[in-house]
């Protein structure tokens, strides 16, 4: 049986590892061992014959991935990618074969970047602009006044830069009060925020 773990989180621009084991314990020196998503090839790293094989390499893995081998003797041989991206997001598949076993195991990676604090750009007549860039998964931006109660934004705008990392942009009229809060967060509660008034700006990262 080959297993792994459901899911792991990997911090944007770090090195992660996949697990993926056998069960029983059992030596797979001479197994094949192949990493893919979401396709059997091009994958994203290979074992076989005794020793990795790049030839059908997924390009974006080019260079940044290791199949951890010290206790592969014992049927664990880890994944390790480098220098996370947030293409690297999304279902890993650990296959492993050899004349009498074979089976697979998924893994979740999710990817994670906080982004930027968020920063009130302008000021137009009685519209208030803020924004924030460098998030990964999409995030989501809200208003609050100073009761806490929402303001619907009149404009929002979400895209990806370069690296596939998420910016967005919203506008408020400006309610009947002297402090707003923007707030963005992404699904896995990650937070920041900064609030505003209309004599002075005051800023608070959570």
């Amino acid at each position: 049986m080959v297993i792994s773990a459901p899911s792991v989180v990997a911090t944007f621009g770090s090195d992660v590892l996949l697990p993926c084991r056998l069960a029983p314990e059992m030596n797979a020196e001479n197994m094949e061992i192949r990493w893919f998503k979401p396709m059997y090839q091009p994958y994203v790293h290979l074992y076989i014959n005794g020793k990795d094989d790049y030839t059908a390499q997924m390009p974006q893995f080019a260079n940044r991935t290791e199949l951890l081998k010290e206790n592969i003797t014992r049927g664990i041989f880890p994944l390790m990618i480098r220098n996370v991206t947030a293409q690297d997001s999304g279902k890993y598949y650990c296959f492993v074969e050899s004349t009498e076993h074979h089976g697979r195991t998924t893994v979740q990676l999710q990817v994670n970047a906080v982004g930027s604090p968020p920063k009130i750009s302008s000021v137009t007549y009685d519209t208030v602009y803020c924004e924030s860039d460098g998030w990964y998964p999409e995030p989501q931006l809200t208003w609050t006044d100073t009761k806490g109660n929402k303001v619907i934004p009149s404009m929002e705008k979400v895209f990806k830069d370069e690296k596939s990392l998420y910016c967005i942009i919203s506008a408020i009229y400006l309610p009947p009060t002297s402090n707003i809060t923007c707030s963005v967060t992404n699904s896995l509660n990650r937070r920041k925020e900064i609030s505003w008034e209309t004599r002075g700006e005051s800023v608070r990262m959570v």
